[in-house]
């Protein structure tokens, strides 16, 4: 029986690599508009739970991406361009 490994915990374009702000983050493999949808980083039901999306996101102060609070889960979305081989970075903070 051939049997095709077909789950990506990560969205299409993106991977985990080495990152020069802190271990390991996200990374763009290719080009993405402003305000693409690049998934759920937490879902908030019953309790938080991380993704491997949200798993690598490394701080910045100046991001190219934001969490948004839709549905009981946090969606990561860029807010500018996103060159391949660019880190894609969120500012956030442990203060609301």
């Amino acid at each position: 029986m051939d049997i095709k490994f077909t789950y990506n915990p990560l969205p299409d374009g993106v991977t985990v690599a080495p990152s020069n702000i802190a271990g390991n983050g996200i990374h763009a493999l290719k080009h993405f508009p402003a305000m693409h949808n690049f998934g759920i980083t937490h879902h908030t039901i019953p309790e938080l739970v991380r993704t491997p999306l949200g798993g690598f996101l490394n701080h910045s102060t100046e991001p190219n991406a934001a969490l948004a609070y839709i549905d009981n889960a946090y969606i990561l979305y860029a807010i500018k361009p996103i060159l391949a081989n660019t880190e894609i970075t969120v500012h956030y903070s442990i203060e609301q």
